[in-house]
This record gives structure tokens, sequence and C-alpha cells, in this order.
């Protein structure tokens, strides 16, 4: 059978490029359609009715016309890039020095982060308030700058953050900032004691010499406190999202005990204490403590003493039910990302429990792949789809670990992207095309690459979206149906456009629809096509700055619906319209772990810090389902937590527990159905330390993927227990595929199928 002509959106007043499809949302999308490429790429005019000439014209007179950006957002732009006659003109032309972004962000946040001194110098002369936090880290312009001028400049304009920063500074042995930050007014004597403290602790003398130096004498140790002060602090304490800490005395000392991490408090009275950025203030009720705030600037948190209870073994709490799952599991099956449903789960596949690449031991088979590609592998019977992307010079490096530069990858040569089809049961590549070839049009982070969303199926048609902008549809042959441009793809930094890390939520197959989430730094959108021919369906459009993630559908008593996670909000809409249904705010700045559906709620999380939200949503959501400070449940959310919800990883369900894991390979567990904690314990080892890729499970085993390639393999349920740590000699970054009793790896080389030989 003939597939139908490939399909594209065009702009015919466009220039420079591809641009991304104009829908008016309250219009018919299919109007949009102005041409179609035959089988041998050549374009033809479809006949134009009067309607249809007039919503051309429509779309063409708005081309030239642009939405303006306030001025305000004009002056944040100009200081980002030090543009200093920009900036004096829009000031004399009366705007806000302090206006600030939806983020929180003022220009002159913006300009010190950069260190343009001239530019900051500027912005404090026409009366910009160095004390204003942004709304994501909570910082001052002072604790975003690493310019020492700027430094002394901000300190001398009043900065409040000035204490806490001397606490760090002295902590880490930085003198010359130190230096810098004891600029203008002497600080508090009882801050430089403090200070002095901190420095005494790591042995940095220097520090401390710099600082006497200051007050022209000696710096006497904290307020010594009796035991009994300090044996009042001490038991068990709580926060209202359920993080557990205790206070301690070691060795003479206030501690605080936190994930089996020890830190020492430093007393300021007998019941204020510092450490570093955080400041706590303990609470009394008469010579009581009932609980302590913990705070860093106007991020507080705080916890409740506990009352002491004989806890119950977790396996005496809840019972795991891992059948539950099944219906949902995968098991020839793995058609999108994270498999059916978004789950992460298989189910009777019979995998080894270790293996080993080198001495092919555990291993079906493995194969060279060209190119780079963070993309997860999908399964349909014996059909494996994966997507690279294969640069000109064959470049495919990739900086794996823990580290918080942004830094794109110097790598703008011709690229091209292909999607490959191989057989399961051997590797054999059964058919390779190519979609598109040319030079990125949006750079990738360093952990980043050029084909990072994964592909679907339904077992007819394969789509498959790349940062070239393009979505494809081919059939299960390979031959190409026909393609979208979606436009300039440029995902990167919420707060600096100048930041590219590229695109990664990939596209989902659902009842004749291919459904993707284009959340970008500017137009984005959640847009539907169909699945036949390519033709626009729906589109809605989205107040979102860029985000990773992965739309998945789910059942309400409404009929299909579908779950996206954004920075701003997490939505549900509905799948036939896209018209949505709820929202609900209160997530990180960058949101990357895709929600899903298990046991009658959606599990939505994102873990930008300082936001690290958990929300347990229930099925029939609708309309605003914010929570009131302080309430965790209401009618709609049966619980959530402000902390602990992963940053990259999405997390996974499996029978009655909820699994997450850090970026740092913390992996923890809740009661799924009330969010209460199970256990929290550390996976990572030696150089497996970092962590990409999403939780999957199969069988009653949970397998956690480091991106130096160690996949820790668990098992499942109330008690922690570590069954293997297996090597794929490869670094790994994208989430593995189960079907078929074979588990899939796209490393940075190769794709490895682990299985028992059949």
């Amino acid at each position: 059978m003939t597939c139908p002509a490939t399909i594209r959106i065009r702009c015919a007043a466009a220039s420079g490029g591809r641009q991304p499809p104009l829908f008016k949302p309250d219009a018919n999308p299919r109007t949009l359609t102005t041409s179609y490429r035959n089988a041998n790429n050549g374009s033809q005019s479809l006949p134009i009715t009067l309607s249809f000439s007039l919503a051309i014209l429509t779309v063409l007179l708005a081309l030239p016309c642009r939405i303006h950006a306030h001025p305000g957002q004009d002056l944040i732009a100009a200081a980002r890039i030090g543009d200093l006659p920009r900036i004096k003109k829009l000031l004399a032309d009366g705007v806000d020095v302090n206006w600030q972004n939806r983020f929180g962000i003022t220009a002159l946040w913006q300009s010190s982060w950069k260190g343009n001194f001239k530019v900051t110098q500027t912005l404090l002369n026409s009366g910009a308030d160095v004390n204003i936090e942004d709304q994501v880290w909570k910082a001052t312009p002072l604790e975003m700058t690493d310019d020492l001028d700027t430094v002394r400049l901000l300190v001398e304009a009043g900065s409040r953050s000035r204490n806490k920063l001397l606490r760090r500074a002295a902590l880490r042995g930085q003198t010359s900032l130190l230096i810098a930050l004891l600029a203008g007014k002497s600080p508090p004597r009882h801050e430089l004691v403090s200070a002095a403290a901190h420095a005494r602790i790591r042995g940095h003398a220097n520090i401390i010499t710099v600082l006497e130096k200051t007050t022209g004498s000696t710096l006497p140790l904290p307020p010594a406190l009796t035991r009994q002060e300090m044996s009042r602090l001490t038991g068990h304490y709580q926060s209202a999202d359920s993080a557990e800490v205790d206070i301690v005395i070691q060795s003479n000392q206030v501690r605080l005990i936190r994930n089996s991490r020890s830190t020492p408090l430093i007393p300021a009275s007998a019941s204020k204490f510092n450490y570093d950025e955080n400041t706590y203030h303990f609470l009394l009720t008469g010579q009581r403590v009932t609980g302590f705030t913990e705070s860093n600037g106007s991020d507080k948190r705080v916890f409740q003493r506990a009352v002491p209870t004989q806890p119950a073994r977790p396996a005496e709490r809840f019972a795991d039910d891992l059948t539950r799952d099944n219906e949902v599991a995968s098991k020839k099956h793995w058609p999108q990302f994270r498999g059916p449903g978004a789950r992460g789960i298989g189910v009777g596949q019979q995998l080894p429990v270790t293996w080993n690449v080198s001495q092919k031991t555990g291993i079906r088979w493995q194969i060279p792949l060209q190119g780079l590609a963070n993309s997860s592998p999908i399964v349909w019977n014996n059909h494996v789809f994966v997507t690279t992307a294969t640069s000109k010079y064959g470049n495919r490096d990739l900086r794996i670990g823990l580290y918080g530069a942004g830094d794109a990858a110097k790598d703008q040569s011709e690229h091209e992207w292909q999607l490959l089809c191989l057989a399961l049961d051997s590797g054999e590549v059964l058919w390779r095309h190519t979609a598109d070839r040319g030079v990125p049009r949006v750079k990738r982070h360093q952990k980043s690459t050029q084909a990072n969303s994964t592909p679907a199926t339904d077992g007819n048609h394969v789509v498959a979206v790349f940062n070239s902008g393009g979505l494809y549809c081919y059939d299960m042959t390979g031959t190409l149906c026909w393609s979208q441009d979606l436009g300039v793809l440029d995902n990167g930094a919420f707060n600096d456009p100048d930041y590219q890390w590229g695109f990664a939520s990939s596209p989902i197959l659902v009842r004749n629809l291919v459904i993707v989430q284009i959340d970008r730094q500017t137009n984005s959108c959640l847009t539907a096509f169909d699945v036949a021919d390519g033709t626009p369906v729906w589109t809605t459009v989205r107040e979102e700055p860029s985000s990773w993630g992965t739309p998945t559908t789910y059942q309400s008593s409404r009929g299909l619906e579908v779950v996206t996670n954004g920075s701003h909000f997490a939505r549900g809409n509905n799948v036939k319209t896209g018209k949505e249904v709820w929202r609900l705010p209160g997530h990180s700045a960058i949101t990357v772990p895709t929600p899903f559906s298990a046991h009658g709620l959606l599990y939505v999380t994102s873990g930008y810090r300082p936001i690290q939200p958990i929300y347990a949503i229930r099925l029939d959501a609708e309309g605003d389902i914010s929570l009131q400070r302080g309430n965790q449940p209401n009618k709609f959310i049966a619980w959530s937590k402000t902390r602990g919800g992963p940053y990259l990883p999405t997390p996974l369900v499996y029978g009655n527990f909820l699994y997450s894991c850090s970026n740092q390979g913390v992996l923890t567990c809740y009661h799924a159905p009330t969010g209460q904690q199970v256990y929290r314990k550390r996976i990572s080892s030696g150089g497996a330390n970092s962590f990409t890729a999403s939780l999957v499970a199969a069988d009653g085993r949970l397998y956690c993927t480091a991106e130096n390639g160690e996949v820790c393999t668990i098992k499942a349920g109330p008690r922690f227990e570590v069954l293997a740590r297996n090597q794929l000699d490869d670094y790994c970054l994208s989430t593995p595929a189960i079907a078929s009793q074979t588990m899939l790896f796209r490393t940075r080389q190769y794709l490895i199928a682990v299985g028992n030989h059949r």
C-alpha cells in the first residue's frame, strides 16, 4: 500500500529557515496545510478556496506583527548581554529598574550573574534594589555573582546576603571572596565570630587572619553551651513533607543527622545556630524545644519534634502487590518512552541477575551504533527501533558526572539524523532511514545529544522527533509516510537563552493521534497530528518555558486525557480537543521527569533545586487544583511533598511503592497510596555517582542505571536489598527498554541486549 504524501506546514512569508507552525487556538489548524511533498520530493500547490485564501491571508498579515515583550524584559535582556547604551535609554524612558519577570529575575540580578560590572553600577545608581530574590533559587544578586568587583559593589550597596556568604567563603577557604565581602561597612562582630568558627572547622588559618585583621582583635570561639542546653535540643524531628532529621550531641557538639550525613551546628546563642548558608532557629515553649526552622534567605523549612513511637518494620506496615501491575506491564511490546503508559515495568521477562559485557555472559548480542543519542530503544514484537544523530566529524563527546555548568557542547558540524530498525532476536539491522541532514539549528548540552527523543509505535506506524525540528512517521517497513516541521526546538535555560541544551520530549501515539509536547524558549504548545497523514488536529498554546518531559495519557471519568509536566503548571488536557481540564502550579523551573498514572493516581514530580515537589493527583481532577499554603492534600490531591522530587530520572510505581532516584544516586521508597517514606538509601558507588536514566523494573527487581554504565539491581519491596551491580562498559544516559525476555541498553557506542541465551 502506498503511504500518503509527505505533508509539511509552511509559512509563505517566512525567511531565515523553517518556522514553527502558526496555529490560531480557536481555528481549525487543518486550514494551514498549504502544500504537500510527493514521493519524488516535488512540491505542488493545492487548490485554494476563498475561505482558505482568507485564512492564509490572515496568517500572512499576522507574520510581521510580533507581540512585544514588556519593556522590563528588554531591560533584563540588555543587562544579560551588557548593552549599556540600551539600558540607559530604557531607564531614561521610565522603565522600572526593579521590574521582575515571571521567575522574579531583575536586571540587577541578571547583570550581577553575568559579571557585567558597569551595567550593575548603572542599575544601582538608578535605584536597583540589591536584595530582591529570584523565585527559583531564592537568591539575591550578590549570591549569583562570581565577579569580585561586583561583589564589592553589591556589599557596599547593602546586600543582606553578605553574612551567610561570609560563612560559606570561610568554610571553603575562599580568601579573595572573603576580602571582597568585607568591603564597606564592617559586619557585626558576631557574624565575624561565626565565620571564624567555620574556618576553624576546616583549618583555614589564613581566613581567621583576614577576619581578625578586619576587627583589629582576636576573635573568640562561639558561645559555649551547657550540657543541659544542648540536651534539650536533641531528638527526632520531621518536616511537613515527611523529611526526617535527628539532632544529637557528638564530641560535645550539637550536630544534625540527615540521610546518614552529620552536619555541625555552630551556636550563635542557645537557640540559634549556623552552618554554611543555613540558619537554624530552635522553637521553645517554656524550656521545652518543640521544633526548629531551617532557613536560607527566604527559603524556610519547619521541623517539628516527633513524638517517640516504636517504629513498625516496613514489611509490617505495607504489603507489596506486584501482580496488580501485570495488566500494564510490558511482555513483547515497549512502544514508547518507558514502555506501556510510561510505567517502566515488564513482566515474565526472566532476565539474568548478573551479566558481563566483556565476557558475553548474560548478553544476547551487542552491536555498535553510529552517531550519538540519549533516546531510548522501543520494541514491537521482533522489531527494535532506535534513533541516532551522526556528526560529520564523528563527534561522540559526552560529559557525564555531577556538575553545575550548563555550557553547550562545541559540536556544530553537519549531522545526519536516522531511524533504525533491528531484529530483537539477533541485532541485525533490518532497515535504516535518514530523516534529515544539516547543521543543527540548536546546540546541545554537554550531557545531551542531537537525538534525545524516544520514538513511539502502535505496530503500524513509527514516529520520531529529532532535534533538527522534524516529526517523521514511517510504516513498519521503513517507508516514510509523512513529516512535519515543528520549527526550531530551542530548549535551554529559563533565565538565559544563550544556553542551548537540546530537545528531549518524546512523541506518543494514542487513538490515531501523534501528540507532541513542545515546550521551548518561545511558542510552546501541546499539539496533535493525525497519524494517517500528518494533518494537524489541534494545538493548545502553553505559556511555558523549556521542559523535557513526555506527555502521558490516562483514563478519567470524563474520558481519555493527557497529563503534561511544566515549570509553571502540570496540566490535564482532553485528548480529542486539546482543551485544558485542570492545572496545578508549584513545580521547579526546569522540569524533566515524565508524569504517569498508577493505581488511580497521577504522579507528577520535578526536582530542579530548591523546588522539588512530588504530587499524587486524583484522576478526576478538574479546574485549578492548587494547594493552599501548608495544606498538603485537597479534594484532588491525595498527597504531596515539597522536597524529594527527582531532577532528571522519572520515578517508578511498582506494586504499592513509589521509587525515586536522585541525580546523586539516592533511592527513596514511598508507600505510593499515602506518600509515607519507607526507606532512603544511597545506591551510588565509586564512579557510579551520577544518574540520568529513568528507573525501570521487571519481575520484582528495580534497575537503576548510572551514567558511567553501572546498573544497580535492587529487590522491589519495603526492604532495601542490592542484588547485583553490573557494568555496561560504556556511558549510558538513556532509559532501558524491556520486552520478550530482553533488556535493551542504548549506550554511547552500542545497543546491548541483556538476556539469557535461547
